[in-house]
């Protein structure tokens, strides 16, 4: 599913494997797109403050990227979009999501958690969905 979603506001995915580690865990290794600026969070806790041009236009890039998932056949649900998740390139300044390891492929008329509602590293803000394990319709998406 992530080899094929290829778009600008969007983390490149390009490979992944599974490895034993030295102490016998199946771990699992993907190779993605370098995002050497970090992320939104890591951005905002140091500058405060944000040029409101600037914030505009990570919104529009954000909304760009959700909608190319969103219109994908079928639809792709993030289910875990926080400022964690999007990622800022030291190029351009341009923001793309990441982190899909907990997206979906939305099914038939609905698109429904299998995350328990408290799921490891997820403990300070779950995503609305997450919290309230609830099933979702296409009006919702």
């Amino acid at each position: 599913m992530l080899k094929g979603l290829q778009h600008p506001n969007i983390v490149r995915f390009y490979d992944s494997w599974e490895l034993v580690s030295p102490r016998g865990q199946k771990v699992i290794v993907m190779v993605t797109e370098l995002m050497t600026s970090g992320t939104l969070k890591t951005y905002l806790k140091r500058f405060k403050k944000v040029n409101i041009k600037v914030l505009k236009n990570w919104c529009r890039q954000i909304l760009k990227g959700l909608y190319f998932l969103h219109s994908r056949n079928p639809p792709v649900i993030h289910r875990d979009l926080k400022c964690d998740n999007i990622f800022i390139t030291g190029t351009t300044g341009s923001v793309k999501i990441g982190d899909l390891g907990l997206a979906t492929l939305k099914n038939k008329s609905f698109a429904k958690s299998v995350i328990a509602r408290t799921s490891p590293g997820l403990t300070h803000h779950p995503s609305f969905n997450l919290r309230y394990a609830r099933v979702y319709g296409a009006r919702n998406v």
